[in-house]
């Protein structure tokens, strides 16, 4: 589910809002609108990032550096947007790396070639 309940006219309210949000200047676009393609092109990239991983290492490099990317995402998000890091954080954070740690003892990375 996304989220979005359509029967309420919530996806129309978010595009006027976006609408409704400030101009960029340059390109004479509401900034919300600027921002939502700046983001589907940064999840484009981490996307092909992700494939071409998988092309090149192992399904547990590339479960490493996804995962250290969700964290590091998780961390700019406390600092930028001052989001709180609970105890829920640490107990979920807490088995995945644990798991890595583990694997990467028994089965150290390498690239496929």
């Amino acid at each position: 589910s996304s989220g979005i309940n359509e029967s309420t006219g919530e996806p129309l309210r978010t595009v006027e809002a976006f609408n409704a949000s400030s101009t960029v200047t340059v390109l004479r676009v509401p900034e919300l609108w600027v921002y939502c393609l700046a983001n589907v092109a940064m999840q484009n990239l981490c996307v092909r990032g992700v494939y071409y991983l998988l092309s090149e290492w192992t399904s547990l490099a590339v479960t490493m550096v996804t995962t250290l990317r969700k964290f590091l995402s998780l961390l700019l998000s406390i600092v930028l947007f001052n989001n709180t890091f609970t105890a829920d954080h640490w107990i979920s954070t807490f088995p995945r790396f644990h798991r890595i740690r583990t694997l990467l003892r028994y089965h150290p990375v390498s690239s496929k070639t």
